[in-house]
């Protein structure tokens, strides 16, 4: 009989795995030798490699869109809303690296790619926290009506960029960091 601890080691397992490898280059029959279960097994909690996705992702991405939602309330101070986002996603980039490198490699590929259709909902839901942010603060910042959908995109790219360039190069990332994003980022919105 199946338990939930296997449940747990097979998504730590296959996250270990994708974020190393890459979710199409891992097989179930690794997945299921390296965790040391069986298929039925790994089937009888996710349904498929797909599944599998689905619930990795879900279970990262779901409280950490949560906290992105209550951070994007815009309250009148725009720089400070974008720092709050930022140190919101470096943090996340710092706690589950491993998360973060399957995220970044899920977020450009193939359109049609199995991988990317489990991850564009996630990312479309981060995309519409932040254009709801940008078309609040475009109430004070007339030069962005109606670019809230460029802003939340480029946002996002932007950040995704510096969490890649974190990996790579080792950042620190500290105050200095988080507020040359943030300035660097603004420096185009408010032409």
């Amino acid at each position: 009989m199946p338990n939930e601890d296997n449940r747990t080691q097979i998504l730590a397992h296959a996250l270990e795995l994708f974020s190393k490898r890459g979710y199409d280059v891992v097989g179930i029959q690794e997945l299921v030798k390296t965790v040391g279960v069986s298929k039925p097994t790994l089937y009888h909690y996710f349904g498929s490699k797909k599944g599998l996705l689905e619930i990795l992702i879900k279970e990262k991405l779901e409280p950490f869109k949560n906290q992105l939602a209550l951070l994007a309330d815009y309250k009148g101070d725009l720089p400070f809303t974008l720092r709050k986002i930022t140190e919101h996603y470096f943090n996340f980039a710092i706690t589950e690296p491993k998360f973060c490198r399957l995220n970044l490699s899920l977020s450009f590929p193939i359109p049609e790619n199995e991988a990317y259709l489990v991850m564009r909902p996630w990312i479309q839901a981060q995309r519409a926290i932040l254009e709801e942010m940008f078309k609040s603060a475009s109430v004070d910042h007339g030069n962005m009506i109606n670019r809230q959908h460029h802003f939340a995109n480029s946002f996002l790219f932007f950040l995704n960029g510096q969490i890649a360039l974190i990996y790579t190069e080792n950042a620190k990332v500290d105050e200095q960091l988080i507020w040359n994003t943030v300035q660097q980022f603004s420096h185009g919105i408010y032409s």
